[in-house]
């Protein structure tokens, strides 16, 4: 789940370039551990996205908040899940 949040706290990644690349890779963890020439294949994904991810490979900030929901009882649904609604 931690790389669920991970790609939502990347700055400047918008919604619709995270659904084109969770479409390509399948999972967060995928893009996590792309490489750049993978990247370079993703139709609207330019020099800056690919920077962006390239270069925030830090996992801290997205288990602090994962850790936090844990504790406070707080689940997290992801688009990938029954759960989700399409009108989100």
């Amino acid at each position: 789940m931690e790389y669920w949040i991970w790609l939502t706290l990347l700055n400047g990644i918008s919604s619709s370039i995270s659904r084109k690349l969770i479409n390509k890779f399948a999972t967060p963890e995928n893009i996590y551990n792309v490489v750049y020439e993978q990247l370079t294949k993703v139709f609207g994904v330019g020099n800056v996205t690919e920077n962006i991810i390239l270069n925030n490979k830090s996992l801290y900030e997205a288990k602090i908040i994962l850790d936090n929901c844990y504790k406070n009882g707080i689940n997290i649904v992801t688009c990938k899940e029954q759960y989700y609604s399409e009108y989100l």
